[in-house]
């Protein structure tokens, strides 16, 4: 699962969905725009960590996160 489909998953509503994209900003110290710009395929982390961030908070792997 990539991350862009992990995030189609969450649940309808806006607001689960804004709350993770805050949440993974928070977490990652980034901007939310910058996570809304990952979540839908605009473009990749720049460094290795986010990477690694970002397959902590979703439990997919670093090598499947932006594989579409």
């Amino acid at each position: 699962m990539s991350l862009q489909k992990y995030y189609k998953s969450i649940p309808e509503p806006t607001a689960p969905k804004a709350e993770f994209v805050r949440m993974v900003a928070e977490k990652l110290e980034v901007s939310e725009a910058t996570v809304r710009g990952w979540v839908n395929g605009r473009f990749k982390p720049s460094h290795p960590s986010f990477y690694r961030g970002l397959s902590e908070i979703t439990g997919i792997p670093e090598d499947q996160l932006f594989t579409e």
